[in-house]
C-alpha cells in the first residue's frame, strides 16, 4: 500500500485564515474602544439623557406609548434596556451598548465587503475601518439613528447573503430575503426615516439582479416584503397586547409627519438636487464619496458594455457598483429630513469608499496589471479614506457634534459611581457653567433625602442613577417633537396625574438649559400651577434649584 504525504496545503491555509482574522480582530477592537473612550468624554444632558432614561423605565417595566411618550419606534430603549438589565444601570454600561453596536456594525460592514469582493481583503479592511471611524463614535452614547442604521446594515447583509446563496439553494436565498425584510422594519422601529431609506436601496438591488428575470425579482421583493410584513405584524400584536395604539398613532406617525418633516424639507428643485446629488459633508468626505460614486457608475457602464460584447462579469462587482451610489444618496436623502450633523450621519462611507477602491483593484477573474489612471484613483481612494478616518477620530475625540463641549477638556469625573465613567466637561455650559461638583451635591442630595422627584427639562439620567421612578410620561420636552405645538390639556393633566401618583416630594428646576428648554414649563400651564403652588423654594445648587412640597 502506497502512503500518502501529508497534505502541505493545510498549514498555509491556516495562516492565510489567521492573517485574515488577525488585521479584523484589531479593527473590532478599534471600534470599541474607540466609541467607548469618546463616549466617556463629556455628558450633555439634552441628548445624552434620552436613551439612558428611556433604557431605564424599560427596564423598570415601563411600557412605550402607555407608560411613557416617544416620537421614534421603542427598539433602541429595548436593546439598551438588556444592556442595563444586564450589567446594571450605569454610565459604564450605557457607553458599553454603544460600543458593542459599533463593534458589531463594523463586522457586519466587513462581511458585506467580503460578499462583494470576495477575492480581495484590502477593501474590506479599509471599509470596516472607516466605519468603526464614523458609525458611532462622532456621537458617543446609544441613539435611535445608529441603531437604525445598524438593522439597515443587517438588511444589505441578508440581501447580499440571499445572492450568494441563489446559485445553491432558493429556499436559502428566500430566508435571507424574509430576514432582510424583518431587518428593515426593525430599522424602522429604531427611526421612521431612517429605516424607510433603506427599502428603496434594497428595491434597487433587487431590480439590478433581476433585471432580465422580471418575475423572479417580483417574488424576491415579495419575499422581503413579507419578512417587512411580519415584523409589523409582530409589533401590531404587542401593540394591542401591551401597549396603546391611539398613543403610537398620534406619537409616532403624525406628529413627526405633521410637524417635523415639513419643516426639514429642502426649499425648492435647486435645494433637492444640491442635497441630494452633491452632499453637505465635510470635504474630505465629499470628496471621497463622488469619487468612489464616480468609479461605481463607471464600472457600471463598462460592466454592461462588456455583457454586450460578450464579455462575461462577477456578478458581486454589479451589486457593488449599484451600492455605492444608492448609499451615498441615502445619506443625503436622510440628511434632508432630520435635523443631525453631518458628521453625525455617515453610516455607510466604509461601505462606499471600499467598493470605489474595490472596483479599482484586480478581480479574481482578471488579475492582470491596471493601468496607470486606475492606479492613481485607487491610490486617491486610499488617501482619501485615510482622511477621513483621521477627520472622523478628531470629530469624535473633540465632541465635535456636541457643540456645548467647544474647546472642553476633560479630565475630572463625578464622584457619583454610577456617572464615574463620565470625563467632564471643562467647561460644560448651558447658558450657566455646570460643574462636576454640582453634579455630586445634588446627586448626593437627592439620594439622602430618598424621595421620589421630578427634574426640569433635562437631566433626566438622575432617575437611573438614583434608582427613582421616571415620574411622568414625556421622555424629554421638545415641542413639536415630544408634544404638539398646540396645547394639549389631556397631556398636561397626565403629567400632573402621573407625578401625584408616584408621590413625587422634590422638583429640580434647571434655571437655563440647552435650547432654552427651561421656558417650555410654560406650555404645562397645570404642571406649572402644580409646582408652583403645592411646593416651596429650598434652596440652590448651582443652576438646579430644589423645590419641596409644602406639607414634606
Amino acid at each position: 500500500m502506497r502512503l500518502r504525504r501529508p497534505s502541505r496545503t493545510a498549514p498555509h491555509f491556516a495562516l492565510g485564515k489567521l492573517g485574515e482574522i488577525l488585521p479584523l480582530f484589531w479593527i473590532l477592537l478599534f471600534a470599541f474602544q474607540m466609541t467607548f473612550l469618546c463616549g466617556q468624554r463629556g455628558f450633555f444632558a439634552f441628548d445624552q439623557s434620552i436613551i439612558f432614561d428611556g433604557s431605564y423605565r424599560i427596564a423598570s417595566g415601563q411600557i412605550p406609548f402607555k407608560d411613557f411618550l416617544i416620537p421614534f419606534g421603542p427598539l433602541v430603549f429595548w436593546l439598551h434596556g438588556v444592556v442595563f438589565k444586564l450589567f446594571g444601570v450605569s454610565y459604564a454600561s450605557y457607553i458599553f451598548g454603544a460600543a458593542a453596536v459599533n463593534l458589531l456594525a463594523t463586522l457586519v460592514s466587513y462581511l458585506i465587503l467580503r460578499l462583494l469582493f470576495p477575492g480581495q481583503k484590502l477593501p474590506a479592511y479599509l471599509g470596516s475601518f472607516l466605519t468603526a471611524t464614523w458609525f458611532y463614535p462622532p456621537f458617543g452614547t446609544p441613539w435611535p439613528e445608529q441603531t437604525a442604521f445598524f438593522f439597515a446594515l443587517i438588511t444589505l447583509l441578508s440581501v447580499l447573503g440571499g445572492y450568494r446563496l441563489r446559485g445553491r439553494t432558493t429556499r436559502g436565498a428566500r430566508l435571507c430575503y424574509l430576514l432582510a425584510g424583518m431587518a428593515a422594519f426593525a430599522a424602522i422601529l429604531s427611526k421612521q426615516n431612517a429605516g424607510a431609506l433603506i427599502v428603496p436601496v434594497v428595491a434597487v438591488l433587487f431590480l439590478v439582479e433581476n433585471r432580465n428575470a422580471l418575475r423572479r425579482g417580483i417574488t424576491d421583493f415579495l419575499v422581503f416584503s413579507l419578512g417587512w410584513g411580519l415584523g409589523l405584524l409582530a409589533f401590531g400584536a404587542w401593540l394591542a397586547a401591551r401597549s396603546d395604539p391611539g398613543l403610537f398613532r398620534r406619537y409616532f406617525i403624525e406628529l413627526p409627519a405633521a410637524e417635523v418633516a415639513a419643516e426639514r424639507l429642502p426649499a425648492g428643485l435647486a435645494g433637492w438636487l444640491q442635497t441630494v446629488f452633491i452632499g453637505s459633508g465635510p470635504a474630505v468626505i465629499t470628496g471621497l464619496s463622488l469619487l468612489a460614486c464616480a468609479v461605481a457608475l463607471a464600472s457600471l457602464y463598462t460592466q454592461f458594455a462588456g455583457k454586450a460584447q460578450g464579455i462575461a462579469r462577477p456578478k458581486t462587482r454589479v451589486w457593488a457598483a449599484v451600492l455605492a451610489p444608492s448609499l451615498f444618496i441615502y445619506h443625503n436623502l436622510f440628511l434632508t429630513t432630520s435635523n443631525n450633523q453631518v458628521e453625525n450621519s455617515l453610516p455607510f462611507i466604509g461601505l462606499i469608499a471600499a467598493i470605489g477602491l474595490g472596483l479599482l483593484l484586480p478581480s479574481a477573474q482578471n488579475a492582470a496589471p491596471k493601468p496607470l489612471p486606475r492606479v492613481v484613483l485607487g491610490l486617491s481612494v486610499v488617501i482619501l479614506s485615510i482622511g477621513s478616518i483621521w477627520l472622523g477620530a478628531n470629530v469624535a475625540y473633540s465632541r465635535q457634534v456636541h457643540t456645548i463641549f467647544k474647546r472642553s477638556t476633560f479630565h475630572s469625573s463625578p464622584a457619583t459611581g454610577e456617572l464615574s465613567a463620565i470625563k467632564w466637561g471643562d467647561p460644560t455650559r448651558v447658558g450657566n457653567l455646570i460643574p462636576a461638583e454640582d453634579i455630586d451635591q445634588l446627586v448626593e442630595y437627592l439620594r439622602e433625602t430618598g424621595e421620589n422627584f421630578f427634574i426640569f427639562p433635562d437631566f433626566t439620567v438622575f432617575y437611573g442613577v438614583l434608582g427613582a421612578p421616571s415620574p411622568q410620561p414625556l421622555l424629554w420636552f421638545h415641542n413639536g417633537l415630544t408634544y404638539p405645538n398646540e396645547y394639549d390639556p389631556a397631556l398636561d393633566q397626565w403629567i400632573v396625574s402621573d407625578l401625584q401618583k408616584n408621590q413625587v416630594r422634590i422638583v429640580v428646576l434647571e434655571e437655563e438649559s440647552w435650547f432654552h428648554t427651561d421656558e417650555r414649563l410654560e406650555d404645562f400651564p397645570l404642571l406649572e400651577s402644580f409646582i408652583t403652588q403645592t411646593f416651596v423654594k429650598q434652596e440652590s445648587i448651582g443652576n438646579f434649584t430644589i423645590y419641596v412640597r409644602e406639607d414634606h
